[in-house]
């Protein structure tokens, strides 16, 4: 049986994916902390899934990936999702040394918790296992595609783990194991505004936000049937943005 690691399981788009992947026969260790309890539903339709509860900004990457060697589990791929962890609001308006505290935390889990757990993670990869970094259009080289947001601290910083992990695995990684970037767009999920949904029809060359089945048949082929030679890319989903 194939097995995937999901990070960022209990999200919008990391549920969808597990689920998916899950209807594939795959054995998904799913990671969540806060909101375990959307995965309930999938534990109890299946029993391919293993769930790991993990706060890595309290117990750090070390533990978690000490977790997944004791499952004793190799790897045939991994999704890291972003955003990992969101920034308050109205961060400028608390007193400085609280904007320090908390920009260090957004960073360390978005720039360099990706990073660190994509090195840990190699070693836990089968020869010929895919690591993907899944994260957001939005900083990507400076474009501008969501009249309806702004950018934020945390796109930002995992906009540059996309660039510099994702380019620079290949140079310094087991040469055995694959590695992607997926900078998605638009997305349709639940949870879309009227003024998203008239955004993308302004901006998006399709008219239109990209589904998650297009997503997982991207996900599947670069698991699955991407050559070798693909490693280190960075693929845009967007719809022609």
């Amino acid at each position: 049986m194939r097995s995937i690691f999901i990070m960022g399981s209990s999200g919008r788009v990391g549920y969808e994916l597990t689920k998916h992947y899950l209807s594939k026969q795959y054995l998904v260790i799913a990671q969540c902390f806060s909101n375990c309890i959307k995965l309930r539903p999938l534990r109890e339709s299946y029993e391919n899934l293993r769930v790991l509860r993990h706060d890595f900004l309290k117990s750090g990457i070390n533990d978690l990936l000490s977790q997944l060697k004791g499952l004793g589990q190799k790897l045939d791929a991994a999704i890291i999702i972003h955003p990992l962890f969101h920034q308050s609001k109205n961060l400028l308006s608390k007193p400085v040394k609280e904007v320090e505290k908390e920009i260090s935390e957004v960073i360390r889990a978005n720039l360099v918790a990706p990073l660190t757990l994509i090195y840990g993670l190699a070693s836990l990869m089968k020869e010929g296992g895919s690591i993907m970094l899944l994260t957001d259009l939005l900083p990507y080289r400076g474009l501008n595609i969501y009249p309806t947001l702004k950018p934020s601290l945390i796109q930002l910083a995992s906009s540059a783990a996309l660039q510099a992990v994702i380019s620079e695995a290949p140079k310094e990684m087991p040469e055995g194991i694959k590695y992607f970037g997926v900078a998605a767009g638009w997305l349709s999920v639940h949870g879309l505004r009227e003024k998203d949904l008239k955004a993308i029809t302004d901006t998006v060359p399709l008219g239109r936000a990209g589904t998650i089945d297009e997503l997982a048949n991207l996900l599947d082929f670069l698991i699955e049937e991407a050559p070798h030679y693909l490693t280190g890319s960075i693929i845009r989903f967007s719809g022609g943005l």
